[in-house]
């Protein structure tokens, strides 16, 4: 219970810090454009790097629950190895749904970029 509770510290106090560093721009003033443009290039490249996070916790865990299947064991029966098989599937799919996800915003950053360049 408290690794959980730590761990939901973390998480709350990184957006937090996010939520502030966001507010304190939009307090700044100055030009809305650039400072919206900032606050996207900003909100992507966070989604970005959670849905990596995401991606890469899943694939670790998929793969445990497939070293789970494949080990053998005295107690094992088949209904057991069906739903480890089921879970390997379900977070190896989500890992793979996260992993382009995060590949999807690293495409719109470069497009951000790329058309920031031009501009100039």
């Amino acid at each position: 219970m408290a690794y959980c509770h730590y761990l939901h510290r973390i998480i709350w106090n990184k957006y937090g810090r996010m939520r502030y560093r966001l507010l304190t721009s939009l307090k700044e003033g100055g030009n809305g454009m650039k400072n919206r443009k900032k606050q996207t290039a900003v909100v992507l490249r966070s989604k970005k790097t959670d849905f990596k996070q995401f991606a890469i916790t899943l694939l670790c865990v998929g793969s445990f629950f497939y070293l789970g299947t494949i080990l053998p064991s005295v107690e094992k029966t088949m209904v057991s190895t069906n739903v480890y098989m089921g879970a390997t599937i379900l977070f190896l799919g989500m890992s793979i749904l996260f992993f382009r996800l995060s590949n999807k915003y690293k495409k719109i950053l470069a497009e951000m970029d790329d058309h920031d360049s031009l501009k100039q």
